[in-house]
């Protein structure tokens, strides 16, 4: 019925396909597969992280409203600081997929490295900015004295964790460009889950002999295990670049 209107007609939702005859939509589900290889893990990968923060606000949550009122400050302020490693992240995976494409190795692994190097100066510029003016920042989220003090200290923590955070966001999605997306999915759910997680709750609640940190310990053990992350993905990443033989092999 629809196919008899000129701009359905246009889609080719009907087309015959000389492999398999009429399809709808001219569905190759082989190809559907390929994206839903690369595609799911990504999307995993970004679960897992979401996650555990959504886990430790409702963690931090039990230890007052002070301390969850500053963890959502130094909470948002990652996440403000995280969004434009993360358009470079994809930005260069693009950029890396073409030259993939193109057979230029030489030329996708220079887009890593200069990713690498922008995300790492704009992630020290933005310590540094942090350290400088954590104060003032703590005061336009919040005016009670209790809050701001303790957020102004959840800062210096964040600036040594944006490090690692934005540098790994970078490094991932210049990963992705290579079509490699499993194996960061690997290291968030270990390095997230498996071990900040765990270690965050031992400090942060003073279990098995550890002192009782409160909300500090949480985001210690966040910057650990993203250290953590963060190296293995970037290791991961040099290495795939060098590697032609698994670079065909995971464009395939």
């Amino acid at each position: 019925m629809l196919s008899r209107f000129r701009y359905f007609r246009e889609t080719g939702l009907w087309r015959r396909s000389p492999r398999r005859g009429r399809t709808f939509a001219g569905l190759d589900f082989r190809e559907i597969g390929r994206i839903l290889r690369i595609g799911l893990p990504i999307g995993l990968t970004s679960f897992v992280g979401m996650g555990l923060f959504a886990i430790v606000g409702f963690l931090v949550g039990s230890l007052g409203v002070v301390p969850l009122a500053a963890h959502s400050i130094a909470t948002h302020l990652n996440w403000a600081t995280f969004v434009l490693p993360m358009s470079l992240g994809a930005a260069a995976g693009i950029r890396i997929g073409f030259r993939v494409g193109a057979g230029d190795h030489d030329g996708a692994a220079a887009v890593a490295r200069v990713a690498f190097v922008i995300a790492l100066c704009y992630a020290l510029t933005v310590s540094i900015t942090l350290v400088l003016v954590r104060d003032g920042i703590a005061a336009v989220y919040s005016g009670d004295v209790a809050v701001t003090e303790l957020a102004a200290a959840l800062i210096l923590i964040i600036a040594v964790y944006q490090v690692f955070d934005d540098v790994q966001g970078t490094l991932a999605g210049a990963l992705r460009g290579y079509k490699d997306t499993r194996a960061p999915m690997v290291y968030s759910l270990v390095g997230y889950w498996c071990f900040a997680l765990p270690l965050g709750m031992a400090l942060g609640f003073g279990w098995w002999r550890f002192p009782e940190m409160g909300v500090y310990g949480f985001w210690a053990a966040l910057s650990v295990g993203l250290a953590a992350v963060s190296t293995a993905v970037g290791l991961r990443l040099y290495h795939t670049s060098r590697k032609p033989e698994r670079i065909a092999r995971l464009a395939r």
